[in-house]
């Protein structure tokens, strides 16, 4: 019974852990892309914005593989929950980077 309880309340955070991360996703991208747009040379800003999405997409990839792997190893309610607070915790390192830059 001790066990159910840990995967549930393991579940709950991850889960409450992931919808932060998507919540602090939907709230940076604008203030992301106006302080990309603010420091990048317009006769490059095409190129480096094409090339800041591929860095993005690779990063998600490598995730998704860490992931995977994460919950191969460490079962399904621990690996999601790992993931889920290692993402959780590159976006607030994000959110914390933009905002000291005074973007806004």
């Amino acid at each position: 019974i001790l066990t159910v309880a840990i995967f549930i309340d393991l579940n709950i955070i991850s889960y409450l852990c992931l919808v932060s991360f998507f919540v602090l996703e939907v709230i940076l991208r604008p203030y992301l892309q106006s302080y990309l747009n603010k420091f990048i040379n317009s006769e490059i800003r095409a190129t480096t914005l094409s090339f800041f999405q591929f860095a993005e997409a690779s990063g998600e990839i490598l995730a998704g593989i860490g992931i995977g792997y994460f919950i191969k190893i460490l079962g399904i309610s621990y690996g999601l929950f790992v993931s889920a607070v290692f993402i959780l915790i590159s976006g607030l390192a994000v959110f914390v980077l933009l905002f000291f830059e005074r973007i806004y």
